[in-house]
């Protein structure tokens, strides 16, 4: 393919007009086309050739670590916005390839700055450089050779092609720089009508294939979305504002880390909560009963980010409670996530979402977000964003009412509840840990008893049961003494995992109760499930967890990377792309050491012609101006056979060895030497003097 003078620069114009790069475009152009003028080029070899392709190579591998590693940060064409997953995962694709006309500059100055015309194919392949070796006998890939401004060109015209610019002159320039490229390589057989026409209904096809490729782009979007909650955990929770016993425990048994926690110097909170809840019917907890008039307050409330669009306030920090932070990483599952977070939580920080909402009764969710949220919390001790304590925070269902009282008579809640307000904590707390033993699979209570709830059953029969058990009961019991209780479900923080580093497991789901203050206004955490439990769970531990947990934590680290957040990687990044630099720098170096002016005659505007300024041409004009040329379906030797008539003998000889050194000075990629240029161009000079029949 022969380029056109000025027409891979203005393609460099267009691929920064699209992706909004015309910093990096204008200067790339007018380098390239300056060779046009600059006599001067470099002697680089083919092994040269080798290694600045190499060196390209390795600097798209560097692109494709670098356009994860820098998140967000590197998506400022504005063209795509902050939303999900998904889109960020594809906006980075679509970044990385509209990279490569830069990725592949220094290939092309050197081929533009060089003496070369074409290149061996060997520069680009592995497996064409060592044919010999891999196919002795025959030779598979034979010495074929390449134009690389004809394929830089493709690969212009291809990162523009990646941009979701939605302009009306885009489609109309991607063609008319396609055909003006094409034009000079037409064949002179065809009609330039019908040249035309084929471009244009090319064109057509082209806008159809737009219209395939973009949603081709939703359909990767989608599949990408997917892939990521299939490999980083389970689905959206429908538990937010409904459980009931036993649900927890079914999670007991899973080694799947849920959560990471990261602090600095403080200790991590003992417990994050998911959910909070209010109304016991066993044996289900509830957030209210449909029949509430105020049931519009357990409603789901958008809340407001703050400037950077990452802050979200969940309320006001109180000036005599020491403020601490923890940074929580957990993988959203699906478009809706909740949130597992300390009691007391007042700040997200660096929470990318493009909705959060909560609830007053400390449930907290992420709408369209990163596959993998990772945000610090600000919390302090207890909580006074939740809902104030109401009635309900009182109730004790007629089914397990009986039992609860006579408990609450016996260790004399009500009468330590007149003396001081944390006196009955203290005796609840005491009487499971002395009497009572934790296990994940309570004994059931018998049928055809009403009296004996599984509640009942656990208190006064089998006093044994999984940790939704004890928070239940101690969440009556404070009641009945008079004390403002929910129940809350969410995780246990017991696994170190490094230095200020935690794992949260399924298996470490835990259920306890929040109680409220009246001197301190502010609601608390209360656990009375034995320290045991850890122990229990523990030996619940496959044997392959380590290895698990290593395959966990690279996709971990795999996922902190595509999300823009690793440190590691963006500093291995820099390092290689230092690196890279330095051996294309020393390679210029080496180069230039050996460069050379070269003839006027062999400037690049003037040798990528490929031909069009062929001596041959005047033979084919004098025959023309007697009305004998050659018509635009003819070959150059049918047209010889037509007019040989016209021809002497040794005319019609030296006519067809013209031709021949013409055409290879025309079409054949290892082009001709200058003795044989100057030997084409001395033979017309001699045709020329013949005398004609």
């Amino acid at each position: 393919m022969n380029l056109p003078p000025f027409c891979l620069g203005a393609a460099l114009l267009f691929w920064g007009w699209t992706c909004n790069w015309m910093q990096a475009a204008v200067p790339l152009a007018l380098l390239l086309e300056s060779a046009r003028f600059v006599p001067t080029r470099w002697e680089f070899t083919t092994q040269d050739f080798h290694r600045i392709w190499t060196f390209c190579v390795l600097i798209v591998l560097a692109a494709a670590l670098f356009s994860v590693s820098t998140g967000r940060s590197m998506l400022d064409s504005g063209e795509v916005g902050s939303g999900g997953g998904s889109g960020v995962a594809t906006a980075y694709a679509i970044r990385f390839f509209q990279w490569w006309p830069m990725i592949f500059a220094p290939f092309v100055l050197a081929f533009f700055f060089s003496r070369q015309r074409y290149l061996p194919l060997s520069v680009f392949s592995w497996l064409v450089r060592n044919s010999a070796d891999l196919f002795p006998r025959p030779r598979t890939f034979p010495g074929r050779q390449v134009a690389p401004d004809a394929v830089y060109f493709g690969l212009v015209l291809g990162a523009a092609a990646m941009t979701s610019l939605k302009s009306p002159f885009f489609l109309p320039l991607l063609a008319l720089l396609t055909g003006w490229a094409l034009w000079a390589s037409r064949s002179r057989s065809v009609p330039r009508w019908v040249f035309v026409l084929m471009l244009l209904g090319a064109c057509f096809i082209g806008a159809a294939g737009v219209q395939g490729m973009r949603q081709l782009q939703a359909w990767v979007s989608r599949f990408d979305d997917l892939l990521m909650q299939r490999l980083s955990g389970g689905r959206f929770d429908p538990l937010e504002s409904r459980t009931q016993l036993g649900a927890i425990a079914l999670h007991k048994g899973s080694s799947r880390i849920a959560l990471r926690l990261f602090t600095t110097n403080a200790m991590p909170p003992e417990l994050v909560r998911s959910a909070s809840y209010d109304t016991f019917s066993s044996p289900v907890w509830m957030l209210g009963t449909r029949g509430d008039k105020d049931r519009e307050h357990i409603k789901w409330l958008p809340l407001s980010a703050e400037q950077d669009g990452m802050t979200w306030v969940l309320g006001k920090e109180g000036d005599s409670l020491e403020r601490n932070f923890v940074r929580i990483a957990q993988f959203a599952s699906g478009s809706r996530t909740l949130l597992s977070l300390p009691l007391g939580a007042l700040v997200l920080s660096n929470l990318n979402a493009q909705k959060v909402s909560w609830t007053r009764y400390g449930a907290v969710r992420a709408e369209d977000s990163d596959q993998l949220l990772d945000f610090v919390v600000s919390y302090q001790a207890g909580s006074n964003v939740d809902r104030e304590p109401t009635a309900r925070d009182l109730h004790i269902s007629q089914d397990e009412r009986p039992h609860i009282e006579a408990l609450a008579a016996r260790l004399q809640l009500a009468q330590r509840r007149a003396v001081s307000f944390r006196d009955p904590l203290r005796v609840v707390r005491g009487h499971f840990l002395s009497s009572f033993k934790y296990s994940l699979r309570p004994e059931i209570p018998p049928g055809g008893n009403l009296r004996r709830t599984p509640l009942f059953h656990f208190l006064e029969i089998s006093k044994e049961g999984h940790c939704e058990y004890f928070a239940t009961a101690s969440c009556l019991l404070l009641r009945a003494a008079g004390i403002h209780a929910r129940y809350v479900t969410g995780y246990s923080v017991q696994e170190a995992a490094g230095a200020n580093q935690y794992l949260v497991r399924h298996r470490h789901a835990h259920a306890w109760v929040i109680y409220w203050s009246p001197e301190e206004r502010r609601w608390f955490d209360f656990d009375t499930t034995p320290p045991d439990w850890v122990r229990s769970e523990n030996q619940q531990a496959a044997v392959w967890e380590p290895a698990l947990d290593v395959f966990s934590r690279l996709w971990f680290e795999f996922s902190l990377w595509r999300a823009g957040r690793s440190e590691l990687a963006r500093g291995l990044t820099m390092a290689l792309m230092v690196i890279l630099a330095g051996f294309l720098v020393r390679l210029f170096i080496k180069a230039r050491r050996q460069k050379r002016s070269v003839l006027p005659g062999d400037l690049g505007w003037q040798r990528r012609m490929l031909g069009l300024d062929s001596e041959y041409y005047r033979i084919e004009s004098s025959f023309a101006k007697q009305g004998l040329g050659r018509r635009v379906e003819e070959t150059a030797f049918s047209w010889a056979k037509r007019i040989q008539a016209r021809l002497t003998a040794d005319q019609q000889k030296s006519l067809h060895e013209i031709q021949e050194l013409h055409y290879r000075l025309r079409f054949d990629p290892a082009g001709v030497s200058e003795v044989q240029r100057k030997e084409l161009a001395e033979r017309v000079q001699r045709w020329m003097s013949l005398p004609a029949r």
